[in-house]
């Protein structure tokens, strides 16, 4: 486990950039925290780390976003309004977890079933006492050699 105290929201973007650096393609990434932790911030710092920033919204309604960018396309998917699995499969999101670029998943309880046998990194931000703590466990983590 790989553990990074930051203090704002500019250490979160530029962390995820640094991160970015080292994705591959069909890596899932599931992103864990509260409401405002900063899913989303992490997700805009790995989009600029491609050059597509400007363009990161949650995709609360659409469930996911599509950013193309330096040779990569991230997958930006909000589950927060998702129920079930079943919902997940009936709207066909599910079929781009590995369809060659890089997903990012906030919200991804009615994924875990579905993502139970692949290599699945997980970064969770919480709230400490001088800003978030964000811990990465999985593939992505043994990938960072600082």
């Amino acid at each position: 486990m790989k553990v990074f105290e930051l203090k704002n929201e500019g250490e979160t973007l530029a962390l995820a950039g640094k991160m970015a650096a080292l994705f591959e393609k069909n890596d899932v990434i599931v992103l864990i925290g509260e409401l405002g932790a900063g899913k989303t911030c992490f997700v805009r710092g790995a989009a600029a780390y491609f050059g597509c920033a400007d363009q990161v919204s949650s995709p609360t309604f659409t469930l996911v976003n599509q950013y193309d960018g330096g040779g990569m396309t991230l997958y930006h998917f909000d589950l927060y309004r998702l129920r079930d699995e079943q919902e997940l499969l009936e709207s066909g999101a599910d079929e781009l977890f590995f369809a060659g670029g890089v997903s990012l998943v906030e919200w991804p309880q009615c994924a875990m079933a579905l993502l139970r046998d692949a290599p699945v990194t997980q970064i969770e931000l919480t709230y400490c006492p001088d800003g978030r703590r964000l811990t990465v466990q999985g593939p992505l983590e043994e990938r960072i050699a600082w």
